[in-house]
């Protein structure tokens, strides 16, 4: 298993600062490997798939930096 975490802060006055560049960075890749973040585990975002069969796990955590 892969981890993958990209690193912002929760809300919408932080959505598109440069604060949040690991959450746009983590939303471009769930784009292209056809994936959502729809799953709530660790106090994060969590969205799951599998790339060349390794599965791979996309988290944005909900807590402040």
């Amino acid at each position: 298993m892969i981890l993958v975490c990209g690193l912002g802060n929760p809300g919408r006055q932080y959505l598109v600062s440069r604060h949040n560049f690991g959450f746009l960075a983590l939303d471009y890749f769930a784009d292209h490997y056809g994936c959502a973040f729809s799953l709530h585990k660790f106090n994060a975002l969590v969205s799951e798939t599998h790339i060349l069969e390794q599965k791979v796990l996309f988290i944005k955590p909900q807590t402040f930096m």
